[in-house]
């Protein structure tokens, strides 16, 4: 009896099919190709003089639910956002396909498996991917795949993880993407109220006291000056040098911890293990904040050796020259030449060769004994309870209420680099004024 019934449902829509196809054809001129669904499937119906025809395509159907378009700051790209569900209903998973794999069709095995089938039939795949476009009607969202300013008309506003920090506050309907360790690059809402004067004061006293001699200083501004990066370029790097035991990655994990109560000594964004064109992407990808580079260590054969050196020389000339090492395609074409567009804070134990390159650091010797532990432990609980990223929320949303009313652009940061460099005055390399000056301006 059941499979009586199954055969009386299968001869009804046939029939159905049929009827539907004859009041397409109807409306079809000679030569016209139309695509149809019929019992969840994709069909095609060719108008000819001999007669229609009318051919099921797959097992299954599909649309573009999102066209996603994804920048970078150098090129973009699309990518497609493609639900599906076979004949019998059975949903399909969710896929995002960049668009140069779209035309092959190969991405329905790849992502689906065998339950969803393409028919054999001549050019049955470009068919089945026309009846898809044709019957998708995606969403069109842009999504920013770096952090840092962008200029929305005469409006700066900041991206993160979270969305926008805009001189309103936090806008949410600003969608970026950050992969990998930039994920923890997640910055929340600003305070309505500003941050009192008095825990700014009570900020900079634990920085001073975190490193003597004014070093904690310098690293504290290191890190507002990474914000100013799109107003005013940075041309330098700051570099912590120790041996192990010196606690130089905790420091350097208060301070990236600046921008999301993730990031810590323990959890940096990036090592020099890494090859030198993905830390040159890296850092590129992280505009207008701070990337620790952790634990450069010149150890094992001369070649290995060799090559720790020649990633520190790109990507940190890459930082004070502002320009990223021009490749070519396979095809002899210009690849896009990535730079650091925030600032780069090294760690390691040895120290990159040449002077040339050392020149263009801010060189800072951590010894035994000589981080402040108490301050320490105290500005890495304030990090992992969001207080220190809540103060570069808010920092964030003054410099952009300062852009937009035109109190605050690159103008700004030159005079006061200016006014820096000449109090700091002469001594050592001809660059370290600059450098200092540099630092001191956040």
């Amino acid at each position: 009896m059941a499979r009586v019934q199954d055969n009386i449902t299968r001869l009804r829509k046939q029939t159905e099919a049929a009827k539907a196809a004859l009041a397409v054809t109807k409306t079809m001129t000679p030569g016209e190709i139309r695509y149809a669904i019929w019992n969840g499937s994709f069909h095609v119906i060719k108008a000819e003089k001999r007669g229609d025809a009318t051919f099921k395509l797959s097992n299954f159907t599909a649309e573009i639910c999102e066209e996603i378009t994804e920048f970078d700051g150098a090129k973009t790209d699309k990518v497609f956002r493609i639900s599906g569900q076979l004949e019998n209903g059975q949903p399909l998973p969710e896929i995002d396909l960049p668009a140069d794999k779209l035309e092959g069709m190969t991405w329905v095995t790849e992502h689906w498996g065998s339950a969803a089938q393409i028919n054999v039939g001549t050019k049955f795949k470009d068919h089945v991917l026309a009846a898809m476009k044709q019957h998708s009607q995606p969403k069109h969202t842009h999504v920013a795949l770096h952090t840092g300013w962008v200029q929305n008309r005469d409006e700066h506003i900041y991206l993160t993880g979270s969305g926008a920090i805009t001189a309103q506050g936090l806008d949410q309907m600003r969608e970026t993407k950050l992969c990998g360790s930039l994920q923890d690059y997640d910055l929340p809402p600003p305070y309505a109220e500003e941050i009192s004067a008095q825990d700014i004061e009570h900020l900079i006293g634990d920085f001073e006291m975190l490193l003597p001699g004014g070093v904690g200083l310098l690293c504290l501004g290191a890190v507002f000056r990474a914000v100013l990066s799109h107003f005013e370029p940075t041309t330098v790097s700051v570099y912590l040098a120790g041996v192990t035991g010196t606690r130089k990655s905790a420091v350097a994990g208060v301070l990236q911890s600046f921008w999301g109560k993730e990031l810590n000594g323990s959890n940096l964004p990036a090592n020099w293990s890494s090859t030198g064109n993905s830390l040159e992407k890296q850092a590129f990808l992280t505009k207008d904040a701070l990337l620790v580079v952790d634990d450069f260590v010149a150890r094992g054969t001369p070649a290995e050796v060799a090559r720790v050196h020649r990633t520190a020389e790109q990507l940190l000339r890459g930082q004070a020259n502002q320009a990223g090492r021009q490749r070519l395609t396979s095809t002899a074409e210009l690849r896009e030449a990535y730079h650091s567009r925030g600032l780069i804070v090294a760690t390691g134990e040895d120290i990159p060769n040449g002077h040339s390159l050392q020149a263009r650091t801010v060189l800072i010797g951590i010894e035994k004994c000589g981080v402040n532990l108490d301050t320490l432990t105290e500005l890495q609980e304030k990090g992992q309870s969001g207080e220190l990223s809540q103060v570069m929320s808010n920092f964030i949303q003054w410099i952009a209420i300062m852009a937009f009313t035109g109190n605050f652009g690159g103008t700004f940061v030159q005079q006061r680099h200016r006014k820096l460099k000449t109090e700091i005055g002469q001594g050592g390399h001809t660059r370290t004024p600059y450098n200092l000056a540099e630092l001191l301006c956040g």
